[in-house]
């Protein structure tokens, strides 16, 4: 009886009714999940992100390609889309992933740019900088030169500069078609972006966007340089009045007045933009601009003057609440939002302790 059953089920109609079983077994299984698009994407590019140090970025590169082929595609894809370039070491990692990936592809023809045209790029010229130092103790100095040649074009870009870094070619001397949004953070903002040099003749007409963070001296003279700027951001104390005349075609300014400490007090200000006499030389002439003030959950000292100012020329002045967290932390010390985006002194002090930080810096800043 035993055999009889084993001989049905191995003549052909017995297999027929097996796989007819399971075919309806599996149709009344719920069907298999997967992700949207949007986040399957977004998680792969978290994760390329988050990854802080060279050798764990890369590596997480390796394991997200062995996965499927879907997952190299979008990880491949990640990497083009946001770039930090930290070190000689990252430069490095990179070199060798445009020549493994950076052939031209399908989608890339001459009329539509390169594989970095929607790039988001970080470069740290100097080796170091307090918000996102390599944990190695390297000091070694990417090559300016190199970086212009690797990266051709970016949507946006983030430089980060030493006192000393020859950073001009990167921004003039390279042509960038799709580069719209461009953020300085100096290192040392008492000196002159082109210290030690002539200013290049060129400007960079491309560039919508510029913030300029711990603002250089002589910025009215760096500002001419991007004539087709319509947002402006300044997180650094300075005078608008250099930059007063080149506003034109600036339609919203932003303006960062973060709290500081004094007297035990949270305290900040507006009174050192000096709003009067910019206008007087004509910021954001004619009218029909706007102004956002960047601070904490309190209106600034000097906003009653400065709004006055704005609605007698048809601008409008707008507070918009960000420093309402407090700034990130740092070994052995607390800064102030104010001490970060304008002490000049407390970079030089920080002790040469690469584990101090190692993350990219807050996008408030």
């Amino acid at each position: 009886m035993h055999q009889s059953n084993l001989l049905r089920f191995f003549q052909p109609q017995g297999r027929i009714a097996s796989v007819s079983a399971q075919a309806n077994s599996n149709a009344t299984m719920p069907p298999r999940l997967s992700l949207p698009p949007e986040l399957f994407e977004d998680i792969i590019l978290q994760a390329w992100i988050a990854a802080s140090e060279t050798f764990s970025r890369w590596a997480a590169f390796k394991s997200f390609c062995l996965v499927s082929k879907a997952w190299r595609a979008q990880m491949i894809e990640s990497v083009f889309q946001f770039v930090v370039i930290r070190d000689a070491y990252e430069m490095d990692g990179y070199e060798q992933f445009v020549l493994a990936y950076g052939h031209p592809h399908p989608s890339h023809t001459r009329s539509n740019g390169s594989r970095f045209s929607k790039s988001e790029v970080y470069l740290y010229l100097g080796g170091r900088h307090l918000f996102c130092a390599p944990q190695h103790s390297s000091r070694s100095f990417i090559d300016h030169f190199a970086i212009a040649k690797l990266i051709p074009d970016a949507r946006s870009m983030t430089l980060f500069i030493h006192e000393t870094a020859d950073w001009a070619n990167i921004c003039f001397d390279t042509h960038r078609p799709s580069l719209k949004h461009l953020h300085i953070w100096y290192m040392d903002p008492v000196i002159s972006p082109f210290y030690g040099w002539f200013a290049p003749p060129d400007t960079v007409p491309t560039v919508t966007h510029l913030h300029i963070s711990r603002a250089c001296r002589d910025i009215g003279g760096f500002f001419r340089h991007f004539p087709n700027v319509t947002h402006l951001r300044l997180s650094a104390k300075g005078h608008l009045k250099s930059i007063a005349s080149l506003t034109h075609k600036v339609v919203t300014l932003i303006i960062d007045a973060p709290p500081t400490k004094m007297g035990g007090k949270d305290y900040t200000s507006l009174l050192h933009w000096n709003f009067r006499a910019a206008f007087n030389d004509g910021l954001l002439s004619p009218s029909g601009k706007t102004i956002i003030i960047n601070t904490d959950g309190n209106k600034p000292a000097g906003w009653e003057a400065a709004a006055e100012l704005c609605a007698q020329r048809g601008i409008e002045i707008v507070q918009n609440i960000i420093y309402d967290v407090p700034p990130p932390r740092f070994k052995k010390r607390s800064l102030t939002w104010d001490q970060i985006l304008n002490d000049g002194t407390y970079l030089t002090n920080t002790p040469k302790d690469p584990s101090i930080a190692s993350r990219l810096p807050p996008s408030i800043v």
